[in-house]
């Protein structure tokens, strides 16, 4: 599996796995930082709850498994 942080990390891959909690913000997915998308995009799964504006999921790479938690 790739390392949700290669590539952000100047290209280094950290050893083990990584977990980065993202926040909405106002909902617009305009608005979400560029490292917070660079994370979406490269992560292996993500776990949107309920309060997740719909735009947001499609900021996932097509690799990224969605698990929806409510």
């Amino acid at each position: 599996m790739r390392h949700a942080l290669e590539g952000a990390s100047r290209g280094r891959r950290l050893p083990g796995g990584c977990v980065s909690l993202v926040g909405a913000g106002p909902g617009d997915p305009g608005l979400v930082t560029l490292k917070a998308g660079q994370r979406l995009w490269e992560a292996g799964v993500v776990y949107p709850d309920a309060l997740v504006s719909r735009p947001f999921p499609d900021l996932c790479g097509p690799h990224t498994k969605r698990v929806a938690v409510g």
